[in-house]
């Protein structure tokens, strides 16, 4: 399943397993939106691995919510994103020490 960025400027395809938008439908309409914020800005620069899938985490904007999200990003192609899930603030914390945490506005990107 594809979702397009609404935007004058440039159109961001990014491509979904069914699992994950079962997954993330169970987050309010507000939460969906950040999560996908999220996934739009860091799309392109999210590392390439052609053999496993990687994982990322994330954190919603009120601060009191944390996500990590399974994909494949292949070199030949954009990423797939398969599946998320909620973490604790120690979970994310390690992911910020591994450096595999989504860029956010808030940090300047």
């Amino acid at each position: 399943m594809d979702s397009e960025q609404k935007s004058t400027e440039e159109k961001t395809t990014l491509r979904f397993d069914v699992v994950f938008m079962d997954y993330l439908s169970e987050y309010t309409e507000d939460k969906q939106e950040d999560i996908l914020a999220q996934l739009i800005l860091n799309d392109e620069i999210l590392p390439k691995e052609d053999i496993y899938p990687q994982h990322v985490g994330g954190r919603l904007k009120n601060g009191e919510e944390y996500f990590i999200i399974e994909y494949i990003n292949e070199h030949k192609d954009n990423p797939i994103y398969l599946d998320i899930e909620g973490i604790t603030l120690d979970e994310y914390l390690d992911l910020m020490i591994e450096k595999q945490t989504l860029q956010t506005y808030e940090t300047g990107i």
